[in-house]
């Protein structure tokens, strides 16, 4: 009997939440001796990804195009009866449509719901429900578990909470150099600058007329030009792939020596 195999389909493999859960489950299945398929439209990660043996293909799932997500059906549906998977992980809305038209069982399939996809209509909401179209469906906080259920009634039984998390390993443990001589507190705020995260909202309620040292924000793209425009006197910005990757310059001992953490999200 040959070894199972595990297909995970993303839009991207760069930076982000979803993406690195992906290559952490793919690396693991990897370890437990089964052939793990990563298809995406490729990212930072990928090296990472094929260093840990995990088998790599590319498809535009990325773009929400139908023209687009057909192709990408008809593209899956071949690698499906090639590799002939055991379980079918999505971890995203349009991949999830292009794995439906592909012919994917949903008993292959387990999904992961990383976000509350807003719906503002019934065709939103009707566009958002295929990721209800599994045999299990991973919630990534209790939050979004409230909200799938009340967004999409009857799928209570499918519903899994699995938080996500980090590997504490991949840190470097050094300290802040301190000054002495400067006592004002010192806050971070971790995680990419965009509004929705809630650093603005923190900002200009409780810190713009404290006298704080620095407001540090981990920043894994340039994408929020705006809100880093109006962040850049008080915040040290971090570009970079990723900032929860071994070699990013912070650690959970550089964090401790901020006197506060703070971690605000705009739901």
């Amino acid at each position: 009997m040959g070894s199972k195999v595990l297909l995970q389909i993303i839009p991207a493999l760069g930076s982000g939440g979803a993406e690195r859960g992906a290559l952490d489950v793919a690396k693991k299945a990897v370890d437990l001796g089964w052939r793990s398929f990563i298809v995406s439209h490729g990212g930072s990660l990928e090296q990472e990804a094929s260093d840990a043996g995990v088998e790599l293909a590319h498809l535009p799932l990325h773009a929400k195009n139908p023209r687009t997500l057909w192709s990408n059906a008809q593209q899956l549906r071949r690698l499906v009866q090639d590799i002939k998977p055991d379980i079918v992980h999505i971890r995203s809305r349009a991949p999830a449509w292009s794995a439906y038209w592909a012919g994917i069982p949903s008993n292959m399939v387990v999904t992961t719901y990383h976000g509350t996809y807003n719906a503002q209509n019934a065709l939103k909401r009707r566009y958002n429900r295929i990721m209800l179209r599994a045999k299990r469906v991973i919630c990534i906080s209790k939050f979004i578990h409230t909200h799938v259920c009340a967004e999409h009634p009857g799928h209570e039984g499918k519903l899994r909470i699995i938080p996500r998390g980090i590997d504490v390993n991949k840190y470097r443990f050094q300290l802040l150099p301190e000054d002495p001589s400067d006592d004002r507190p010192i806050v971070l705020l971790p995680g990419r600058l965009t509004r929705w995260k809630g650093q603005m909202l923190f900002y200009w309620k409780h810190l713009r007329n404290c006298p704080l040292r620095n407001v540090t924000s981990t920043c894994a793209s340039w994408e929020m030009l705006k809100v880093e425009g109006r962040m850049s006197k008080v915040c040290m910005i971090f570009p970079a792939v990723m900032a929860l990757i071994p070699w990013y310059p912070f650690s959970l001992r550089k964090w401790i020596c901020h006197k506060l953490m703070v971690r605000p999200i705009l739901w």
